[in-house]
């Protein structure tokens, strides 16, 4: 295994989502003098760490909701960490 120069790497990468009950609450919460949280804090990912090899194959399962598209747009740099 050469992890010299690996195809894919990806190290300590967390994605965090804000999730709002409505509208309103993102609103509430954007013009809230106080700053006051209205959303709650959902990790979609948190420290992935992994290497693929040139020449290798990797598959990505899990449940609906566990952050597979996150984790491909995240590598397709779609999306930011």
């Amino acid at each position: 295994m050469n992890n010299d120069n690996p195809a894919v790497s990806v190290k300590g990468v967390s994605k965090k989502f804000k999730l709002y009950a409505s509208k309103k609450d993102r609103a509430k919460e954007f013009f809230h003098p106080l700053r006051t949280k209205f959303h709650k804090d959902y990790w979609a990912l948190d420290k992935i760490d992994f290497e693929v090899e040139k020449g290798s194959a990797l598959g990505v399962l899990g449940q609906n909701g566990s952050g597979k598209s996150t984790l491909l747009q995240i590598i397709a740099s779609v999306m930011q960490p």
